[in-house]
């Protein structure tokens, strides 16, 4: 154990089993002694999910991993998962990343084949991600950067998942989108519960429509969509609405 903490990290290497075991193992152990830091090298096919502990920097160190990737989640207010780091410069994870009621999370200088999502969340940053699939963010999304990626999609979903969690807003606030390439575009879907507040879309490019507010023929008040800024939308069709707003500026 010595030796680990003098190395600084932990690694699969260091023990025995399957490549998810293997994973695991290292990630809890690395918890536990709060190392806080696993290195994964070479290529593993992972058999299961990998739970990430919070406070954990995941590296993958020109690596190929085979993993679904989550968080140990609790809908219990006072249990948010805080302090995720995530990076893989030359590496690729092929899986989806799924995260709930979370803070502090960091992903970036990643290859991603797979889909992220992230519900119930917080003070997060996706950057330098090069992914295949789609970004969800879910109700409760609030102080999020998404910068330099390239995906399918971004979709922020206001629509009741189930993933509530007591004590927090679902509100989706404070959230700036910039400069990515997002196939598919971006669409901000509202709730009655659940509205957007200071949301900055700019500088982001779509094959077909750039942003797409609200739903085709669900009427929400306004105030469901205040404080809008989407600028330098670069689409055949850079912005379509399905539902008025409140205080946007649009160029």
């Amino acid at each position: 154990m010595k030796e680990l903490k003098l190395r600084g990290y932990v690694c699969p290497e260091d023990f025995e089993g399957t490549d998810g075991e293997k994973i695991q193992k290292a990630l809890d152990l690395a918890k536990s002694e709060d190392i806080a830091k696993v290195v994964l090298r070479g290529e593993y096919k992972a058999d299961k999910a990998i739970t990430i502990p919070n406070g954990m920097h995941l590296v993958l160190d020109k690596a190929v991993v085979y993993a679904d990737l989550k968080n140990d989640f609790s809908d219990n207010y006072s249990f948010e998962s805080d302090r995720i780091y995530i990076e893989g410069e030359n590496s690729k994870l092929v899986g989806n990343v799924s995260f709930r009621h979370v803070r502090h999370v960091v992903i970036e200088d990643i290859e991603i084949e797979g889909d992220v999502t992230l519900d119930v969340s917080r003070d997060f940053r996706i950057e330098y991600v090069d992914m295949s699939g789609v970004i969800t963010l879910g109700r409760g999304t609030q102080n999020a950067i998404i910068d330099q990626v390239k995906c399918d999609s971004v979709l922020m979903n206001g629509e009741d998942g189930g993933y509530d969690v007591a004590g927090r807003e679902p509100i989706f606030k404070n959230i700036i989108l910039r400069d990515c390439e997002i196939t598919g575009g971006v669409a901000l879907i509202a709730a009655e519960d659940c509205g957007f507040l200071n949301i900055q879309i700019n500088d982001i490019s779509a094959e077909n429509v750039g942003v797409t507010l609200g739903k085709q023929g669900v009427a929400l008040p306004a105030e469901q969509y205040k404080n809008l800024t989407f600028v330098n939308i670069s689409a055949p069709e850079p912005t379509v609405f399905y539902n008025e707003y409140l205080h946007a500026y649009i160029k």
